[in-house]
């Protein structure tokens, strides 16, 4: 590691004492908001390491690290205003974690060079949408494309772990039948019974960026796990074998 990249690895530790200074003004003895620092946490390392693999500069590597950290910081919000994490019945928490950062200035508080506001905003407006926008270019897409993969990777694991747990006792739609056998990430406003939750999280796959990320999924056999948690296993087999495929 060079100095830089030393001096930055400090300043990412410090950046986290922040985070979590900032997180302890919610109800931290609250599964669901322990869950989501949990969550930062780990995505942040996930986006590490991606940019370690892509062999990207010290600078880009501590930029995808913060990104990831900050990534859900408006879920802390959503969850004390709403007590929700679905999007379609409170706020897309993308927007609120923008509010938090940049409206109310909480990003002052981080150790980061403010010429990167403009790519941790497209980055974390990106990061839950159906597609990556059109007009995101250059350093801008490839922070979104990080954040995403890593994002998607973790809740996958979460999912392994069954600190979300998915049902799967309904019949799956057509349209998420469809978009899923087209090898296409769901759009979650489609998503109508338990069943095609689990498709829309399965297909999480066909919208990796990065060969680093689709051989962690496989290495820890996060698939595998997630099949082998659902009691209805017939009704998901095939579409369990399509992602292995």
């Amino acid at each position: 590691m060079s100095i830089l990249g030393f001096f930055l690895e400090v300043i990412i530790l410090n950046n986290e004492k922040i985070f979590l200074l900032y997180a302890n003004n919610f109800d931290v003895n609250k599964k669901e908001i322990k869950r989501k620092i949990n969550h930062s946490l780990r995505v942040s390392k996930l986006c590490k390491s991606i940019a370690l693999d892509l062999n990207l500069a010290d600078d880009l590597i501590y930029l995808a690290e913060f990104i990831g950290l900050v990534h859900d910081i408006g879920r802390f919000v959503q969850w004390e205003k709403y007590q929700t994490f679905d999007d379609l019945k409170s706020e897309d928490h993308a927007l609120l974690g923008l509010q938090v950062l940049f409206k109310n200035k909480e990003i002052n508080r981080f150790k980061i060079d403010h010429k990167w506001d403009k790519t941790i905003y497209s980055a974390l407006k990106n990061h839950n949408q159906y597609k990556i926008s059109d007009e995101t270019k250059d350093i801008d897409l490839l922070m979104s494309k990080i954040l995403r993969d890593a994002d998607k990777t973790d809740i996958l694991y979460m999912i392994k772990i069954n600190d979300i747990v998915l049902e799967d006792n309904e019949s799956i739609t057509s349209d998420v039948k469809n978009e899923f056998l087209s090898k296409e990430s769901i759009d979650h406003t489609k998503v109508k019974s338990f069943s095609d939750k689990v498709l829309l999280k399965l297909a999480f796959v066909f919208d990796i960026n990065y060969k680093w990320t689709l051989k962690y999924i496989e290495k820890e056999n996060i698939i595998d796990e997630i099949y082998n948690n659902l009691i209805y296993k017939n009704k998901i087999k095939y579409y369990y074998n399509y992602v292995k495929k």
